[in-house]
């Protein structure tokens, strides 16, 4: 079982340490600041921006963790009055009870995103839950795999980086995604290398080089073009 530590990072929010990994789930820059540019404002909100007309979106994330991704997208789902359908994909889930020592619930002014983060952890594996407005597939099993059942307008690319992963970042992976994907839809990740790039375009998707967040020159977004 994976071993975890917790840490604080600079914009006081929380992360883990996966100490079998070797890596960090987000950037110790500040874990919030990090989801909220890459997955939220370059991904989910320039969808939506670009795609008026979408009353319900379907994401799909690569990698679950600390479930930080999921709330900021049911945030989103509030705050727009949007039907989100949200699938992630997670092969090593961590226990409850850590996640509950997390503070993520805890960054919004409403303090009801403490409960909304708590029914994310608690929400069944293999199983549509119901938060909100916000419809909640959780995935226990390699991305690997996995094939996406339904159409998907936004991809949140969230494993651990290719140094340590480089499996979940092929060509193969990425095709699989592309082609469950809508037309216009977006796919983000934190990882901006060549390698990576290179991989997306070869999968057929049109790809941009982002300014990243605080500590992180680049990151990546990807769009299947009609």
């Amino acid at each position: 079982m994976t071993q975890h530590k917790i840490v604080e990072t600079e914009d006081g929010s929380f992360t883990l340490f996966s100490t079998e990994i070797g890596e960090h789930y987000h950037s110790t820059k500040g874990a919030l600041q990090e989801s909220q540019h890459v997955f939220i404002k370059e991904g989910l909100l320039h969808y939506i921006l670009n795609n008026p007309h979408k009353k319900r979106i379907n994401i799909l994330e690569m990698g679950f963790g600390t479930g930080l991704n999921a709330l900021l997208a049911l945030k989103v789902g509030i705050d727009y009055k949007l039907e989100i359908s949200y699938t992630t994909i997670e092969k090593y889930p961590i226990p409850i009870n850590l996640a509950q020592k997390l503070n993520c619930g805890q960054l919004f002014d409403n303090k009801g995103y403490v409960d909304y983060y708590n029914q994310l952890h608690f929400a069944e594996w293999n199983v549509e839950t119901k938060i909100n407005i916000f419809y909640l597939n959780k995935i226990q099993t390699d991305i690997t795999d996995y094939l996406p059942q339904n159409p998907v307008d936004v991809v949140f690319f969230d494993a651990f980086s290719p140094k340590v992963q480089q499996e979940l970042w092929s060509v193969e992976i990425f095709t699989k995604i592309y082609q469950a994907m809508t037309d216009n839809a977006v796919l983000t990740t934190y990882s901006a290398k060549g390698d990576v790039r290179r991989n997306l375009i070869a999968s057929g998707f049109s790809v941009v080089k982002l300014q990243g967040p605080p500590g992180k020159r680049h990151i990546l977004r990807a769009v299947k073009q009609k």
